[in-house]
C-alpha cells in the first residue's frame, strides 16, 4: 500500500491481529446468539403455533392425527432447532387439546381446497407444502426405523430406507409436490447418502451396528411361572429350617487370554517385532469352572468351587502337585472338559457334602438355568437324596435372572483377566505354566467370592417374593413394578414354559 496523508502500509502482523480479534468478536456474538435461543426455548413451549397454516396443512394429510402433528409443534426432527423446554403431561394435553379444537373449527369447505391443493387455496407456500411433506415422510420413517431396531433386530441399509420413504409420501398431497418429493428422495446415490446424514442428524440416530442379543424380547409369562415356582418352594420350607438358596453355573476359562486392551508402542526404536507368541492349542484350551453363590454370607466360605479340565490340561503331574488350592476349590480330571449327567451328580454329592449340618439347619433350594447337562431323571433322584430341592430358570432367560449371569461372571472374568496379564507381565518370556495359571484362577476366584450376593438374589427376584426385583428387569419384563405372583406351585402347562419348547 501506498502512504497517503490518511493511510498507513498494514503490516502482515497487524493483520493477523486484526483478524483475530475478528473471529473473537464473531465467538462472542454466536455465544450470546445460543443464550437468547436457550431462553426463547425455556418461554415458547412449543416451536410452532397450533393455529399455524404448516398445522393445518399437517392435520389434513393425517387425517387429524394430532399426536403427529403435536411433534411437528414442539419441534421433532426441525432443521437446525433449537434445544425446547420438555413439555409436561399437562402441556402436552394443551397441545394436543388446541390442535383437535383447531381442526375441528376449520369448515369442510377449506379442509377440501387444503386437501386439493394448500400452495392455490392460499394456505400456505409451495415451499412451506414440501417442507411440511418432508417432515411428515421422516415421522413414518423414524417411527419405522424403531420398531425395526426393537421388534425385528434389523438396522435398515440405505437401500431399505429410501424404498420405505418414496411409500411414505402421502398420497392425499397434490401430484405435483409428491412428484417434486420424490425426485429429491430417489437421486443419485450421493445425493441419498447426504439426505439420510441429515437425516439422522435431525432424528437423533446413527449409523452402526445393532448389538447381538439371545434373544429379541423377554417373556414375562417365563418369568411368572419362574417365580411361582420359587416362591412356592421357598414357603415349602418347614418353620425350623429357613430356606437356603443356592445358584450354580458353568463358564469356560480360556487358558490364554488374547485380544486384551492396553498401551502398545506405535514404532518400536530397537526394531523387534510387536506381538502376542501363544500356540493355538493354548487359545483353543478352555476349562469349565462350576461357580455356587448363595445369598446368605455366612454359608459362602462352604460352598464348592469346582474346575473341570481334560485329560490333557490337568494331567496326572499336575493333579499329584498342585497343594495351594483352598478348601473350597476343588480340581476334577475327566476326559472331557464339559459338564455332563455323572458331573452333576458328583456335583450334588459334593454340595452336600460340603453344606454337612447345613443340610439339617437349612431348607436348601439349588437354582439351575436348563442346559441338558443339568435335565435328567437321575440328577432329580440323586439330589432328592441329598435333601436339595431344585429350581430352574427358564431357558433364554439366564442373562436376566439368573445371579451368577447378572453379578458374579462379568467381575470375575475381569479380575481374572488383570491377574492373568500381571502374571504374564512377570513370567518368563511372557508364557504361563500350567501352576502358574492355576493360580490365577485361584487368586481371582479369592478376589471376588468373599462377597455378600443377597442383592444378586435379590435384584433377579428369587428372594422376598419379587419385593426388591431391579428396575431393569421389570423395564425388560414391561412391568412399571413386580405384580403379584399366584400362590402355590404352578400348573404343569405354566411349569413347561420354563422349558425348552422341544424337551418332552
Amino acid at each position: 500500500l501506498r502512504r497517503g496523508p490518511c493511510c498507513e502500509l498494514i503490516s502482515p502482523m497487524s493483520l493477523q491481529r486484526a483478524r483475530a480479534e475478528l473471529d473473537d468478536v464473531r465467538a462472542r456474538l454466536r455465544a450470546i446468539q445460543k443464550r437468547l435461543l436457550r431462553r426463547k426455548g425455556e418461554v415458547n413451549k412449543w416451536r410452532s403455533s397450533p393455529a399455524s397454516p404448516c398445522c393445518l396443512v399437517l392435520l389434513v394429510y393425517t387425517r387429524g392425527n394430532a399426536e403427529v402433528v403435536a411433534n411437528f409443534a414442539q419441534g421433532l426432527g426441525w432443521r437446525r432447532a433449537p434445544r425446547v423446554a420438555a413439555l409436561t403431561t399437562e402441556d402436552r394435553s394443551k397441545l394436543l387439546a388446541d390442535l383437535e379444537s383447531q381442526f375441528d373449527s376449520v369448515p369442510l369447505a377449506s379442509i377440501a381446497a387444503v386437501q386439493e391443493d394448500p400452495v392455490r387455496a392460499g394456505v400456505c407456500s409451495e415451499g412451506e407444502a414440501i417442507s411440511v411433506i418432508r417432515w411428515l415422510v421422516e415421522h413414518s420413517l423414524f417411527g419405522w426405523v424403531q420398531e425395526q431396531n426393537s421388534l425385528r433386530g434389523v438396522a435398515p441399509s440405505r437401500r431399505q430406507l429410501v424404498d420405505k420413504a418414496l411409500s411414505a409420501i402421502p398420497v392425499i398431497a397434490p401430484e405435483r409436490l409428491q412428484q417434486r418429493v420424490r425426485s429429491s428422495l430417489s437421486g443419485s446415490l450421493r445425493s441419498q447418502r447426504k439426505w439420510l446424514a441429515k437425516f439422522r442428524l435431525r432424528w437423533g440416530l446413527r449409523l452402526g451396528k445393532l448389538r447381538i442379543q439371545n434373544h429379541l424380547s423377554v417373556s414375562d409369562k417365563q418369568a411368572l411361572a419362574y417365580f411361582q415356582w420359587i416362591n412356592a418352594a421357598s414357603a415349602a420350607a418347614p418353620a425350623c429350617q429357613p430356606p437356603l438358596l443356592i445358584n450354580m453355573d458353568e463358564t469356560s476359562l480360556v487358558r490364554h487370554v488374547s485380544g486384551l486392551i492396553g498401551t502398545v508402542v506405535k514404532n518400536p526404536s530397537n526394531g523387534c517385532q510387536l506381538g502376542e507368541v501363544a500356540p493355538l492349542c493354548d487359545r483353543r484350551s478352555y476349562i469349565t469352572y462350576l461357580a455356587t453363590i448363595t445369598h446368605d454370607s455366612e454359608v459362602q466360605p462352604r460352598l464348592p468351587q469346582v474346575l473341570i479340565g481334560n485329560e490333557r490340561q490337568f494331567t496326572a503331574t499336575v493333579m499329584n502337585s498342585v497343594d495351594f488350592l483352598p478348601s473350597n476349590v476343588y480340581q476334577w480330571r475327566c476326559k472331557s472338559a464339559w459338564n455332563s449327567h455323572m458331573l452333576m451328580r458328583r456335583y450334588l454329592s459334593l454340595l452336600a457334602s460340603s453344606l454337612g449340618s447345613v443340610l439339617k439347619e437349612r431348607y436348601v433350594i439349588l437354582i439351575l438355568d436348563v442346559a441338558r447337562c443339568h435335565l435328567h431323571p437321575t440328577i432329580l433322584a440323586h439330589a432328592k437324596r441329598c435333601g436339595i430341592r431344585l429350581c430352574f430358570i427358564p431357558a433364554l432367560m439366564t442373562a436376566e435372572l439368573q445371579p451368577c449371569d447378572t453379578h458374579l461372571f462379568a467381575r470375575f472374568k475381569a479380575t481374572f483377566r488383570e491377574h492373568w496379564r500381571r502374571q504374564k507381565a512377570l513370567s518368563i518370556a511372557g508364557s504361563l505354566s500350567t501352576f502358574q495359571w492355576l493360580e490365577v484362577v485361584v487368586s481371582s476366584l479369592q478376589a471376588v467370592l468373599p462377597a455378600d450376593w443377597d442383592a444378586a438374589f435379590a435384584a433377579s427376584g428369587a428372594l422376598a417374593e419379587q419385593t426388591r426385583v431391579a428396575d431393569v428387569l421389570c423395564a425388560k419384563l414391561g412391568w412399571a413394578s413386580a405384580p403379584l405372583v399366584p400362590e402355590g406351585l404352578p400348573t404343569v402347562e405354566t411349569a413347561s414354559l420354563v422349558f425348552p419348547k422341544k424337551m418332552k
